[in-house]
């Protein structure tokens, strides 16, 4: 028996027995394989003003994210990708932001310079995006 080059799904040959057994294992990587799916969310949170390791921001999704796009009107926006244990606001290259990722969770906060370094002035709207995948 052969199989596919991408999937390794099985492949009957003119010589091979019809069973059940190599189709069931091709059903049984199609199901793996789509439930796996991409997942987008778009969405918004209004600022509270606060910032720092005792005042963090959090969101979270009904998938694993893997990329997470922040941002609002005045310049104030983050890229964060799933395992960066930090990263910048374009508005600050001084002070960054602390960031954790749990299963469907995503944590941050900074420790200096204001609410504005970590996304959360006070009733301003941010918008993201996240992108991920079903568990």
């Amino acid at each position: 028996m052969q199989h596919t080059t991408q999937y390794q799904f099985n492949l009957m040959e003119g010589t091979d027995k019809f069973l059940p057994g190599p189709l069931n294992e091709n059903m049984e990587k199609v199901e793996a394989a789509l439930s796996k799916q991409l997942q987008l969310v778009l969405g918004t949170y209004s600022g509270t003003g606060r910032y720092g390791s005792t005042n963090p921001n959090s969101l979270t999704f009904d998938f694993t994210p893997y990329l997470l796009i922040i941002s609002a009107d005045g310049g104030y926006h983050a890229v964060w990708f799933r395992g960066m244990t930090s990263g910048m606001t374009n508005n600050s290259n001084t002070y960054g932001s602390s960031i954790t990722w749990e299963d469907k969770t995503v944590t941050w906060f900074t420790s200096a310079g204001s609410a504005a370094y970590q996304l959360n002035l006070s009733d301003r709207i941010y918008r993201y995006l996240a992108v991920g995948l079903n568990p």
